[in-house]
């Protein structure tokens, strides 16, 4: 049984005003990175792959272990200055080294990508999560990504893309501190609806995490935990307008059970197929959303239940039908 998501007051500390400062600014500063909170540890992500991953090394919070996987780095020349860096952080030069590097780093990652087309999905989970957090439109949008890549600390089947809080834009909804709980599975084109890790087993993972009241309460204490950590962190940012709503609880609604479906083939039939492998129970949790005029935010009104979505979308579904 692992620890739920969250880090201590100690290691928040160390970003607000403490040897990990630099991160956080670095983090706010530039768009293509996201920071994510584990069970006390960060990780820094870039394309939705980890760029920096950082763990205390001691109580004291005097020093941090620094990771960087390097499976990115493929077999060509290391990139200048990668192989100085120092894995135990003890003091503001050894974070800038890092800091330093990252346009290395990021270059090798580009390549990395390129090369393994596959791993798209990860990243469209980071634009996702830009465009509905970060982004100029994103206070406009009914939802806010809180956590990617989730795994429960005790349910074993709790592993989710994203979790959001339905959170609706309208003044006085945004004003009551409530919100929705959303679970998130983002599928990259179709080769990835089918299989072990395909839709409907993913679809399944979900629905029954939200069956489990015990388990859903600790995921909604996780997910509360998280914002205000991140808030704290000055990471709720809304875009330029901002928003210093607080959220302190969830409303009565049944949390949501969501696909993305990106980069769908409307003359393939696989995605019909694999939605009407699912059982009538898990269809009638499950939403589906679509985008807005070619865009990532997600708004209520794009957002469908099974047979609303079949009957709306039945032509991009399969047009060859």
């Amino acid at each position: 049984m692992s620890r739920p998501r969250g880090i201590s007051k100690d290691f928040r500390s160390a970003f607000k005003n403490g040897l990990l400062s630099p991160v956080l600014e670095r983090v706010k500063r530039d768009h293509t990175l996201d920071l994510q909170i584990r069970e006390e540890e960060v990780h820094v992500y870039y394309r939705g792959g980890k760029l920096l991953g950082l763990t205390p090394a001691s109580s004291s919070m005097e020093a941090f272990n620094c990771s960087f996987d390097r499976n990115y780095l493929g077999s060509d020349q290391t990139p200048p200055g990668v192989e100085d860096l120092p894995v135990l952080a003890r003091s503001v030069p050894d974070i800038e080294a890092w800091l330093r590097c990252f346009p290395h780093l990021k270059e090798r990652m580009d390549f990395f990508y390129t090369a393994k087309a596959e791993k798209n999905e990860r990243e469209f989970q980071q634009v996702i999560t830009r465009e509905n957090n970060y982004a100029n439109v994103s206070n406009e949008t009914d939802y806010f990504i809180v956590d990617s890549e989730y795994v429960h600390p005790s349910f074993p089947t709790g592993q989710v893309d994203l979790v959001a809080f339905k959170w609706k834009s309208e003044s006085s909804v945004r004003q009551k501190g409530q919100v929705g709980l959303s679970l998130i599975e983002v599928k990259y084109g179709d080769k990835a609806l089918k299989g072990g890790s395909g839709l409907v087993e993913h679809v399944k993972r979900m629905t029954s995490l939200t069956r489990d009241a015990n388990a859903l309460n600790v995921t909604k204490g996780e997910m509360l935990s998280v914002f205000k950590q991140k808030r704290e962190l000055g990471l709720v940012r809304f875009g330029s307008k901002g928003n210093r709503n607080e959220v302190n609880s969830f409303t009565s609604d049944a949390p949501e059970v969501m696909l993305l479906l990106v980069n769908h083939d409307p003359a393939s039939s696989g995605l019909l197929a694999e939605l009407r492998r699912l059982d009538e129970a898990d269809r009638n949790l499950l939403k589906i959303a679509v985008s807005n005029f070619f865009g990532y935010g997600l708004y209520e009104e794009c957002v469908f239940g099974f047979d609303e979505f079949l009957s709306r979308y039945a032509r991009q579904l399969n047009s060859r039908a």
